[in-house]
């Protein structure tokens, strides 16, 4: 998957420093070889689920726990798989700045290039994606 990111305190610095970088690499890494797994997973999950965000977080946790990381939290919420913007991120974060002490990195995950639902037109009024 495609991201981008947003460095809070200098944290992209920081991350790219040769105590961390190895590190840096491996969470870039993971997430640049999710591709077209995430639909051939999601298909295999046989819901009439429309979001990718279950996917997503089952194979990010896959993908760390071979590297031997922990996968302590879900990047979306489970109850109603309510997925948290990037840019709602970057609208918080500026007035929080006060409170935030530490570095951050936010990685944000771009839209699916691949993921494109064709249009089924049922009647002259609606159209439904199928």
């Amino acid at each position: 998957m495609n991201y981008t990111t947003c460095s809070f305190k200098h944290a992209e610095i920081i991350l790219h420093e040769s105590r961390s970088s190895a590190q840096y690499d491996e969470i870039t890494a993971v997430l640049t070889s999710i591709t077209d797994d995430i639909i051939t997973k999601h298909d295999s999950y046989n819901n009439a689920a429309k979001s990718i965000s279950r996917v997503i977080n089952d194979l990010l946790k896959e993908r760390f726990l071979t590297l031997d990381r922990s996968f302590r939290s879900p990047i979306f919420q489970l109850s109603d798989h309510t997925v948290g913007t990037f840019v709602k991120f970057l609208d918080h974060i500026l007035p929080l700045q006060g409170l935030l002490t530490a570095p951050l990195l936010i990685m944000g995950l771009e839209s699916l290039q691949a993921l494109k639902l064709p249009i089924v037109s049922l009647n002259f009024e609606k159209q439904l994606g199928r």
